[in-house]
């Protein structure tokens, strides 16, 4: 009996029950790992926990080289994981042949003056903004 779609009194429920699944894929995006179960509104932390306390568990694979080295690693690491949840959040899903789009509000009446920068000067001042954030990253994670 799936006590998750049953009611107090043991009846099938009419709602729809959200349930979370955790899995874990390696490379070959085979699956390793699933569980299954937890009640839609479980926090992923306690989804975590249970899934890492089990017997026959979430196993972690430890360093396989991909901790960072140095700040630009460490800066890499951090944008990449932060553009994904982004993507994940404001992206529309789109079908293969066509390019995603940005479901970001367009603001076209604005009353800032633009900035006009050749490429080079813009270039320029993203790499010392993405050095500086990197350099303070990596500071922070080595105190």
């Amino acid at each position: 009996m799936n006590r998750g779609l049953r009611d107090a009194n043991g009846s099938l429920s009419k709602q729809n029950v959200e349930r979370i699944i955790l899995p874990q894929l390696n490379a070959k995006t085979k699956f390793m790992y699933v569980l299954s179960g937890w009640e839609g509104s479980a926090h992923d932390s306690k989804v975590l926990s249970d899934a890492l306390a089990r017997k026959n568990g979430l196993k972690v694979p430890q360093g396989h080289g991909n901790d960072p080295e140095n700040e630009k690693e460490l800066f890499n690491l951090r944008h990449a994981s932060l553009r994904n949840v982004i993507e994940r959040i404001f992206v529309e899903p789109t079908d293969e042949s066509s390019s995603s789009s940005s479901v970001l509000p367009n603001y076209e009446d604005n009353d800032h003056e633009p900035i006009v920068q050749t490429q080079e000067q813009e270039r320029g001042d993203a790499n010392i903004w993405r050095t500086n954030i990197g350099s303070d990253m990596w500071r922070n994670a080595n105190n």
